[in-house]
């Protein structure tokens, strides 16, 4: 099946198209974005193969939004009936190396379009998130986010086109990509953003899982930390439901708040205690879906434990109920 990647990083011209600069430290300037159909390959290629993968692309802007969005809506209407959702879906952090993550791509289709839910079109946007130093990119992440809310009306417009072809959006967002869903939200501002007061919200349901950012960011006024406001809450005018997935014993999130944000414990982590539902949000203790994720004491599986929603068994099956059951009208 084909999918779509949205991309933040560089780019360099090359026989008249433009590719992008996987090891680029930076996003392209001035909010750019780029964007480019993508077809799975089947063997799927080695991990080394997929890190070194550049991508040819063209910018998105406002004069071209409907031209991707007949596309994405021409791709679902060929899918099978019964995958006609479309998944954004926005990664984390690495330290290295510097990729477009591609595998995850991969691991998300396996899981997903090509398992029992309802998903069988994949948006995924790609941004550099990666770097030696989890606090020199806290802005970074932030920035991206605040650059891509301009191009929020994409969205919105692709969510309206969608039910033509008996389609509903669900936004995904992993670790750290929730520093970019932030300045998102932050950058709309949605008590007063045209979005919230449309035909219908723009995400059927929103996951939020093993969330890098502070659990404090649910308060009814969010926390901001230096110049960067934390303010999930507002995502209750975005999506009808939004599912916050966190594991007490995920290690990744206690090492990032020994780095960087001390005293600031993860959403990821414990949630918003005492974990009673806010309007539109449902919490869900991952090691009670799945008492068996991995030993969270031992240094080689606190990254697979991580990654749940790709590495669990029955919280991808959690996840794909969830959608089946929140399906809406």
């Amino acid at each position: 099946m084909k999918h779509f990647i949205l991309t933040n990083f560089k780019t360099k011209k090359k026989n008249g198209k433009f590719l992008t600069i996987r090891n680029a430290n930076d996003p392209a300037p001035n909010g750019t974005l780029y964007y480019s159909s993508f077809k799975l390959s089947n063997p799927r290629p080695s991990d080394n193969t997929l890190k070194k993968k550049c991508l040819v692309v063209e910018k998105l802007n406002p004069s071209n939004y409907q031209k991707l969005i007949n596309e994405i809506v021409a791709t679902v209407m060929q899918n099978p009936s019964s995958k006609k959702d479309v998944l954004v879906f926005t990664h984390g952090y690495t330290p290295l190396p510097k990729s477009h993550k591609l595998s995850l791509l991969y691991d998300l289709d396996e899981r997903y379009v090509k398992a029992s839910s309802t998903i069988g079109t994949i948006i995924y946007f790609s941004w550099p998130g990666f770097g030696l130093s989890m606090s020199n990119n806290l802005g970074v992440a932030y920035k991206v986010g605040q650059e891509l809310a301009n191009h929020f009306t994409f969205f919105y417009d692709l969510s309206q086109a969608l039910p033509s072809a008996k389609s509903k959006m669900h936004l995904m967002v992993q670790s750290w990509g929730h520093r970019v869903l932030s300045g998102v939200v932050n950058k709309l501002d949605l008590r007063t953003s045209p979005f919230r007061t449309k035909k219908h919200r723009v995400f059927q349901n929103v996951f939020l899982m093993a969330a890098d950012c502070p659990s404090k960011s649910l308060r009814e006024n969010g926390v901001t930390n230096a110049y960067r406001n934390y303010n999930l809450r507002r995502l209750k005018f975005l999506s009808n439901n939004i599912f916050v997935f966190y594991d007490k014993d995920d290690g990744i999130l206690e090492i990032s708040n020994n780095q960087v944000e001390l005293q600031l414990e993860r959403l990821g982590k414990i949630g918003f205690p005492p974990n009673t539902k806010l309007e539109n949000f449902h919490f869900l203790n991952a090691d009670k879906v799945d008492p068996f994720l991995p030993n969270p004491n031992n240094l080689s599986t606190k990254h697979q434990r991580h990654r749940y929603l790709v590495t669990s068994d029955k919280i991808v099956e959690k996840i794909s109920d969830l959608i089946k059951q929140f399906s809406g009208a």
